[in-house]
Parts: structure tokens; C-alpha cells; sequence
């Protein structure tokens, strides 16, 4: 959560109103600007792994904070797999699956959907990397 919510002292309120909405919406997860939270697919939710449902939740919480700091998180002039709010989340991510023990592969796994190409995913990895070691 320190990687999530650097700022400790208000870590307790965030979470205490960050909300998670289960929908029947076809997909994975993202965040509900207008309401701001969480949306998760209820058939992610029952059929998707818990690893992945985890670092999930993790980098939409992210999404969460960056709204709540202002942050644009669908920046058009970004394309998705160097928007920085969306390596940030990744990063949470990819940084929290490596410290549980997943291998490379399966990170690159982790971070692959069906929108982006797999140049996508090896640039998004690439600049996850490179978020994580600056």
C-alpha cells in the first residue's frame, strides 16, 4: 500500500472510501470517473486468478489516488502504453507480483489484454522497468 498511497498519514481515510462495484459489464477492470471507483467485471471477478484480481486492485487503488490528486487518467496525447498514470499502475503491479515471486513471463502475461498488440505490452514492460528503476 506505501506504493499505492505513498502519503501514510492519509493512507486510512483513502481506503476507508475507496469503493469496488461489481457490474455485469463484459472486460476486466477500470475506474468510474463519475462515481469514482472501481469497476470490476463480475465475470473476472468469479473466473479471473486471485493473483491477477490482486495486482489488478492494486493498480486501479493507484488510479484512485491519481484522480483524486488530479491527475487526467485517459490522456489523449499519451498512447496507452506510455500514459503515465498507466505505467504507474503497472508498475504497482508489476512490482508487487515480483515481490510474490512471478516470474518475468508471467508479468508479461499479467500486464497483456486484448487492446494492445504484443509491441504494446513489450513497451508498456519496458517502460513499467524503467519507471521501477528511476
Amino acid at each position: 500500500m506505501s506504493r499505492v498511497f505513498p502519503d501514510a498519514s492519509g493512507r486510512p481515510q483513502f481506503l476507508a472510501s475507496a469503493k469496488v462495484r461489481i457490474s455485469t459489464e463484459r472486460g476486466f477492470a477500470y475506474i468510474d470517473d463519475g462515481a469514482i471507483e472501481i469497476i470490476l467485471a463480475e465475470r473476472y471477478y468469479r473466473d479471473g486468478s486471485p493473483l491477477d484480481l490482486y495486482l489488478d486492485l492494486l493498480h486501479e487503488l493507484t488510479h484512485l489516488r491519481q484522480l483524486g490528486e488530479g491527475h487526467d487518467l485517459w490522456d489523449d496525447s499519451y498512447v496507452y502504453p506510455d500514459r503515465p498514470t498507466e505505467v504507474e499502475g503497472y508498475a504497482v503491479a508489476v512490482e508487487e507480483g515480483r515481490r510474490l515471486g512471478m516470474s518475468e513471463t508471467e508479468i508479461l502475461v499479467h500486464l497483456s489484454n486484448p487492446w494492445m498488440t504484443r509491441a504494446d505490452v513489450e513497451r508498456l514492460y519496458a517502460n513499467v522497468n524503467a519507471s521501477l528503476s528511476g
